[in-house]
């Protein structure tokens, strides 16, 4: 080990830096076919950490700069991301090589950036505003954490932005098209940095859409954005490298751990494996300070620890196969760093042997498994392998691996022959998946340490009777063991469609297609086995088998298997007696499925529409509200408890009747306000008409939509048999669902409509089988006509996004705003997105209600960047009474909200809203470091204070940049950084309305 003065360091690494290219093609993942201008993505702060692929893997430029603009463990603060994409077709690069061109005059791209989860944000997406989109709707824009098994970045934060045209000429953001190679924004409120110092990379991927489906593409790991998280103002960073230290390979005792093939073909870390080296230590000032790093299998075993405060520290290294390590009493200086922290590493236990297929004492082949929408083609089972410890966490795994990463698309590793009768396994490298390996996609960093361990093997339809012990010591490499599986019983149903009455049962054939969803219930109310299976039209019986779990082969969508895969293992039916469930529906199951196999208990089941968090983040909310169980079409009548027995791989066969269910015929009408009222044609031809039906408990049960139907049609019947018909005229098919008997009530949302209050309040009676009519008026709601005038001073003045104090817009041809209703009572009564094309001095618009509009009341960041929540607000119009308008406008100020009065007597009120052009006011933020030179502070807080009314704005510095937006006044300055206090400045600057200055603080 060297200690170096980090002086003396700067002055070296400078002089190596003049003379040494090293090239991060190295490191990375298979890089992007041809070198053409791609789509690119940085973040601020984060300037002068670079590139992950800077300078790899020694990072001499980062180890001069990255205390600059680093921002201190557990502060708070924001993020920007600059995105430029461009009109290049990646697919066609992929499939066609040889092309001199891939750009194209417009193509569709969406944007993925995974944020590390060692950042929190709070809020959700109310604290993300971006230029590409003020729509909130979450197939627009989402942030979600990932799920623990994401190919990606597991556990992560991903941050969506989704269907983005780019093209080359003729831009129009209210259609989401932007200009080719033209930056936009992306901005993070509310976040706050990792506990844990280090250097942090964000992971962005472009998603490119073609006429044949899409495929997905990283900007390449080297140019993914970083940040410089460090644990004091003058931090210093220890590095090292990773070593072989077993005793397996004595002739490569201290080489580097990486992809390196050695002269007898051994390879110590497998390329696309990782580790990871942590330090943890007590500062000299008593706090517990720790920091991380990653390696990836390209970096010679190279690690650096960044942002180290001055202190003692115990540095422990793992990697993928290898059994971790910890040095203890590291110490180093502020500012100073240390050099050559090698470390090595013994290999990790591997545990390896056969799984064997039985049938009592007798081996049989292991067969093929039978489900979901082609019943009758079989597919191959796989097999689940994992290492526990004693308390059965699990600590090894059978891997998903990723068998094309441009689509993402996972698979088990280990599946079997259909006609064998056992399968040869080896685990070993297979512990710690994690995303933070320096590389475009998550693998493993961690081994296995010779301790007790129990092994256990899944597979569908059979069940593991004992599960082996490992006894292994510190000498122990390899061990070897046999697992017998035993096939399990399993239920064969006859599922027999009838309609009539309980009492009455006649046959029924089935009027539409759908799919038939059974699902058994152990003691506990969990889900023990499920099968889904599409049934067609004109069927009155249908066989299906549940065999237990099947989980890859059951579901369809990529994320569903994964997350099935998370929450839940393949297994047989264990002899017992089961509950037996059974829904037919008219849409696809899979959501519903997995909400059941995510939720243990049998009540949280039945919530809808589903609230289930994992759901949520990639279902539509549309898909969610397909899946209720109190819309089958056929119902169950009975509660039915099967057993089966012990394992002979028989079947416990079953005939299961239900009964076809009610449903309704509902007919609606546009009328106006007059009385008696007139017929009127739909006011929105083609907009959105939900119907919520609710029954006799006041409970949602279902949903279902329709559309305004264009001139001249007046009326519209939508029937839960599957169809909605205009007049007498087109009928067009939507899902049927089925109604148990009951009392049920509607309420309908649609843009510009108010229901009458009377008809909506009548029950309507189902029973089986039994169709229901009834009609209803939806009476036309008055409008609100709002003309927007720009000043600046008072003097009317064209609105121009494309001036410099607007510059996170400057790339758009039109200014985003939001108009947001308020009723007398402050309630959110309706709200609309515009577009405000340059050069106008007027704007005018008209706003009926809520139409597609996601979000609660806006929230303001530094008067500018205006952020709502997502959440969904049922389309509807403005009713009777007092209400108040605000507009947000970016760059402008309303001093007022205007009051009005709505009567349903008038159709349309007009209204005329003057707004300011707010002063702007930019600068940096700069401090002295220890070594006297002046260098940027991020996450520094810059408020502003008006010295002659209350006002106060803040912001947070940016790699030492910030940006305030300020309504006319005079304003002295506060800036409050972490470590450096607070300090005041007494500026008295004046801004007016309109006006731009500049001004710097520095922390002397």
């Amino acid at each position: 080990m060297r200690r170096i003065n980090m002086a003396a360091c700067k002055r070296i690494l400078q002089s190596i830096f003049c003379i040494l290219t090293v090239f991060s093609i190295l490191f990375l993942n298979t890089p992007l076919i041809k070198s053409f201008e791609n789509d690119s993505a940085s973040i601020s702060p984060g300037k002068f950490s670079y590139t992950l692929g800077k300078d790899f893997p020694k990072g001499d430029s980062i180890l001069l700069s990255y205390t600059k603009g680093a921002v201190l463990t557990k502060t708070k603060g924001e993020l920007l991301f600059n995105v430029t994409l461009t009109n290049l077709n990646q697919s066609d690069m992929l499939h066609n090589p040889n092309k001199q061109s891939y750009n194209v005059p417009q193509i569709t791209k969406s944007i993925a950036i995974y944020i590390p989860s060692e950042f929190k944000i709070e809020n959700g997406v109310s604290s993300v505003w971006t230029s590409f989109t003020n729509d909130y709707n979450p197939s627009s824009i989402s942030l979600d954490k990932t799920q623990p098994n994401d190919p990606i970045a597991p556990g992560w934060w991903k941050l969506s932005i989704n269907n983005l045209t780019i093209v080359s000429e003729n831009p129009k953001v209210e259609n989401r098209k932007f200009l080719a190679n033209a930056t936009q924004y992306i901005r993070i409120f509310n976040v706050t940095s990792p506990s844990i110092a280090g250097r942090y990379f964000f992971k962005i991927f472009i998603t490119v859409f073609t006429s044949s489906g899409c495929e997905i593409f990283s900007i390449g790991a080297e140019n993914f954005p970083t940040l410089t998280v460090t644990a004091g103002l003058n931090p210093a960073y220890i590095s090292g490298i990773i070593r072989y230290g077993g005793k397996s390979k004595p002739s490569l005792y201290g080489a580097p751990l990486d992809s390196t093939m050695h002269f007898d073909g051994v390879i110590l870390l497998p390329n696309g494996l990782g580790g990871k080296v942590y330090a943890k230590g007590i500062s000299e000032d008593g706090r517990i300070i720790e920091a991380q790093a990653y390696f990836n299998a390209s970096a010679g075993g190279r690690y650096v620890l960044y942002g180290l405060e001055e202190g003692t520290y115990n540095i422990t290294a793992q990697a993928s196969g290898y059994v971790a390590a910890t040095i203890e009493g590291i110490s180093v200086k502020a500012g100073q760093s240390l050099e050559n922290v090698d470390i090595y590493l013994n290999d990790g236990l591997e545990v390896s042997g056969v799984v064997y297929s039985k049938h009592g004492s007798s081996f049989i082949p292991w067969g093929y498994s039978f489900n979901y929408t082609h019943p009758f083609i079989s597919k191959k089972r796989f097999i689940r392998l994992e290492v526990t410890d004693l308390n059965e966490n699990v600590l090894l795994e059978s891997p998903l691996t990723l068998i094309n990463k441009y689509s993402l698309q996972l698979k088990p590793r280990d599946e079997l022959d259909p006609s064998s009768h056992f399968y040869i396994f080896s685990l070993r490298w297979e512990a710690g998946w994690d995303g933070h390996i320096p590389q475009d996609y998550a693998n493993y960093t961690s081994g296995l340490s010779s301790v007790d361990y129990y092994v256990k093997a899944y597979v569908s339809s059979y069940a593991q009777i004992i599960y082996p012990t490992i006894h292994a010591n510190n000498n122990t490499l390899k061990v070897e063991i046999n697992i017998d599986l035993q096939k399990t019983n399993y239920f064969n149903f006859t599922i027999h469609f009838m309609e009539g009455f309980p009492n009455r049962l006649n046959p029924s054939f089935t009027h539409v297609s759908g799919f038939l969803y059974i699902e058994v219930l152990d003691s506990m109310g969990k889900i023990a086995g499920f099968n889904i299976s599409y049934v067609p039209v004109g069927v009155k019986n249908f066989t299906i088998q549940v065999q237990g779990l099947d989980l890859w082969n059951s579901f369809i969508n990529d994320e569903s298997k994964r997350i099935a895969w998370f929450y839940a293992k393949d297994k047989g039916l264990l002899p017992g007696s089961y509950k037996i469930n059974i829904l037919f529906l008219n849409s696809s199951v899979e959501a519903l499925a997995l909400n059941a196999l995510i939720l243990a208990s049998p009540e949280s089941r039945e919530i809808f529409p589903i609230q289930t968090p994992e759901l949520l983040s990639i279902f539509p909310q549309q898909a969610l509200e397909l899946a209720s169980r109190e819309t089958s079409l056929y119902i169950q009548l009975d509660y039915i408890v099967a057993s089966i027995g012990y394992f002979c791989n028989s079947p416990s066969s079953l005939s299961i009747k239900l009964l076809k269910a009610g449903g309704l015929n509902l007919t609606f009408y546009s009328i106006d306000w007059q009385t008696p009222p007139i017929i009127k044609q739909w006011q929105h031809p083609n907009s959105l008409i939900k119907i919520e039906i609710y029954n006799s408990k006041g409970s949602l049960t279902a949903i279902i939509y329709a559309i305004q139907p264009p001139p001249p049609y007046t009326s519209i019947k939508v029937s839960t048999k599957g169809f909605m018909q205009w007049d007498n005229g087109p009928i067009f098919p939507i899902r049927a669902i089925g109604l148990k008997p009951d009392l049920y009530k509607i309420k309908v949302y649609t843009v510009g409509y108010l229901e009458d209050k009377i008809a909506f309040s009548q029950d309507l009676p189902v029973n089986y089988g039994i169709i229901t009519d009834s009609s209803y008026n939806l009476i036309i709601g008055p409008s609100i006509e709002v003309t927007l005038t720009f000043k600046t001073e008072g003097i009317l003045t064209p609105i121009d996004n494309h001036l410099h104090y607007v510059w996170p817009i400057n790339n758009l041809d039109a200014t985003p705003a939001r108009i947001e209703v308020f009723n007398e009572n402050g309630e959110f009564a309706a709200g609309k997105l515009i577009y405000i094309p340059k050069e106008l001095a007027l704007f005018t618009f008209t706003i009926s209600g809520f139409e597609s509009y996601y979000g609660n009341p806006r929230i303001l960041w530094t008067n500018f960047y205006d952020t709502v929540d997502g959440a969904v607000q049922k389309d509807y119009g403005i009713k009777e009474g007092e209400y108040f308008i605000r507009v947000t406008v970016a760059g402008y100020y309303q001093n007022t909200m205007p009051r009005i009065i709505i009567n349903y007597s008038a159709t349309s009120i007009s209204i005329i809203q003057s707004l300011e052009r707010l002063g702007y006011v930019n600068g940096e933020v700069l401090w002295i470091n220890m070594f006297n030179e002046v260098s940027p502070l991020s996450w520094a807080i810059l408020t502003a204070y008006s010295t002659n009314e209350f006002k106060e704005v803040y912001t947070f510095s940016l790699d030492g940049k910030y940006d305030l937006w300020l309504p006319a006044g005079q304003y002295d300055f506060g800036v409050y950084y972490p470590g450096l206090n607070s300090k005041q400045f007494e500026t008295k600057l004046i801004v007016s309305w309109g006006s731009e200055t500049s001004i710097t603080f520095i922390f002397a």
